[in-house]
Order: structure tokens, then sequence, then C-alpha cells
């Protein structure tokens, strides 16, 4: 399972243990987007090892 759709479970689980509404609604929010940042990782071939890094990591 690729980080973004660990990190949208991750959400959703909180999201169903939280009591409160806001936090709810915040965490599905979240997990939304993850699951468009995965959706859309999928569609490029896979995810970058090290996002944003450029430098060799020798």
């Amino acid at each position: 399972m690729d980080d973004y759709r660990r990190l949208q479970k991750t959400c959703e689980s909180q999201a169903a243990l939280s009591s409160s509404p806001a936090t709810r609604t915040a965490l599905l929010e979240m997990a939304e987007e993850y699951r468009k940042r995965a959706e859309c990782t999928a569609l490029r071939g896979g995810e970058p090892a090290n996002p944003g890094r450029t430098e060799d990591l020798d």
C-alpha cells in the first residue's frame, strides 16, 4: 500500500473514533485529499522514493 493510501486509511480510522464533529469533518477532508493524491500518483506510474529531495543519497 502506498503512503497516500496508508494516510487516507489512517485519517478515516481516526475520523471514525473522533467524538468531535469538526475534527471528524477535517479528518475526512484530509482522507479525501490523500485519496486524490493516491489516484494521481497511480496514474503517473508510482510515487517517487524521496519527493522534493534532489541530492544523491550515497
